[in-house]
C-alpha cells in the first residue's frame, strides 16, 4: 500500500509487484494475478499519471508498449500483476 500527498508527489519508481518473502527465501518470483491502483482524490491537484509497460520480469526483450493512465477521482485501475509499472511525478506545490 502506497499513499502520497498531492503537491509533494515525486512519483514512484518503476517496479514489479512481487512477494518479497518468496524472493528472500529463494522460492522464486511470485506476482499477484491482478494489481490495482485506487485513486481516492488528487486528479484536480495534478497527481502523477500511472505508467504500465508490457514488460514482465523474465522478458527477453524490452517493452514495446507503454500505457499512461491519468488519475480520476474515486476510480480504480486494474492490470496484470506481473507488468512493470510506476508513477510519474506530479505537479509540485512546494
Amino acid at each position: 500500500l502506497h499513499s502520497r500527498p498531492c503537491g509533494r508527489n515525486l512519483g514512484h519508481q518503476l517496479h514489479f509487484d512481487t512477494d518479497e518473502n518468496s524472493i528472500q527465501d529463494d522460492m522464486g518470483i511470485f506476482h499477484p494475478s491482478i494489481s490495482s491502483v485506487c485513486y481516492l482524490d488528487g486528479a484536480k491537484e495534478g497527481a502523477g499519471a500511472t505508467v504500465i509497460f508490457d514488460q514482465e520480469v523474465d522478458a527477453t526483450s524490452l517493452a514495446s508498449k507503454c500505457y499512461v493512465i491519468h488519475p480520476e477521482n474515486r476510480a480504480v485501475l486494474f492490470f496484470k500483476g506481473s507488468l512493470l509499472h510506476g508513477v510519474l511525478p506530479g505537479v509540485s506545490k512546494w
